[in-house]
């Protein structure tokens, strides 16, 4: 620790330049993404409403990977698993920009949200190791706003690289930053020789948890053009969703190291602030996604626009 915190000079500003840029590329992902979402579904020829699945698997995708990102850092090592991440959002946005199936593109967006949401927590640990714990407030509030600043400028974004070049071109010039990116990264990292630590991992949790939020979500986005209960799939997963939650919540009361410590739930300032967040969240991702997916579908607005 202390021999990172002494880096200074032209390395320490290069790391602390690329670190939140990886940083916001791979937040951007999602809300530059959902300016053209309409463009890209239609290409690959499915109807509009299956817009709003290929935003929320991705970010099914980030939820998990946001919680495997620990576990990733304790037995890889910080360094080795941001560049994999790095790297693996290059190859994934290549994928994306590249492949003609919608399915395809439907898991490659779950896969892109995993990397997204790895590379956000690892760049947000490398940069805190650079500084003294008194510093960490002001660093973590940088990447707050950054976070902040993806409702604002990210559909712009979006908006101005798809309509001179296309959303491929789009999925094709973001693959080239993060892996221009990660090679900068890989060149400036100080990789230290560090010990894997023993963590022992809530395999079992995730998958619970993987498994609801996923059956969950493909109802949620799919039920109008199912006709929700009169169709034996929607009720499926709903039945799923909901009884692998309740799984996943009985699971983590008797596990000694869980995934997610739902006892915090008893406290009432920690479920307020979780549910005050959440509602937070689910308004700006509404204004973000669902308006401009409304205003595209029934206005006839154009993504710039």
């Amino acid at each position: 620790m202390k021999a990172e915190i002494a880096l200074r000079g032209w390395r320490f500003w290069v790391i602390h330049i690329v670190l939140p840029l990886e940083f916001a590329l791979a937040l951007y992902g999602s809300s530059s993404y959902a300016a053209f979402s309409l463009f890209s579904i239609g290409d690959l020829g499915q109807s509009p409403s299956h817009a709003s699945w290929s935003s929320a698997i991705f970010f099914s995708g980030r939820a998990f990977g946001m919680f495997l990102a620990p576990w990733l850092s304790r037995r890889f090592r910080p360094t080795p698993s941001l560049l994999a991440s790095c790297f693996g959002l290059s190859a994934s946005s290549f994928l994306c920009g590249l492949v003609g199936d919608f399915y395809l593109f439907l898991g490659l967006r779950l896969v892109l949200g995993f990397f997204s949401g790895t590379a956000m927590i690892l760049a947000q640990f490398l940069t805190l190791r650079l500084h003294p714990v008194e510093r960490w407030p002001n660093v973590i509030t940088g990447f707050g706003l950054l976070l902040g600043s993806t409702f604002a400028f990210g559909p712009n974004l979006g908006a101005w690289m798809e309509e001179p070049v296309g959303w491929r071109a789009f999925f094709l010039d973001v693959s080239l930053l993060h892996f221009f990116f990660g090679g900068l990264l890989w060149a400036v990292l100080v990789r230290r020789k560090e010990e894997r630590v023993a963590f022992r991992f809530d395999w079992t949790g995730l998958s619970l948890l993987l498994l609801s939020a996923l059956s969950l979500q493909t109802a949620v986005v799919r039920g109008q053009d199912e006709d929700w209960y009169n169709s034996t799939w929607i009720v499926l997963l709903l039945v799923v969703g909901v009884l692998s939650l309740i799984a996943f919540g009985v699971w983590e009361l008797g596990e000694r190291e869980p995934l997610i410590d739902v006892r915090l739930f008893l406290q009432p300032h920690y479920s307020i602030g979780v549910f005050a967040s959440s509602l937070l969240l689910l308004l700006a991702f509404g204004m973000l996604s669902l308006v401009l997916l409304n205003l595209q579908t029934i206005g006839g607005y154009t993504p710039d626009l």
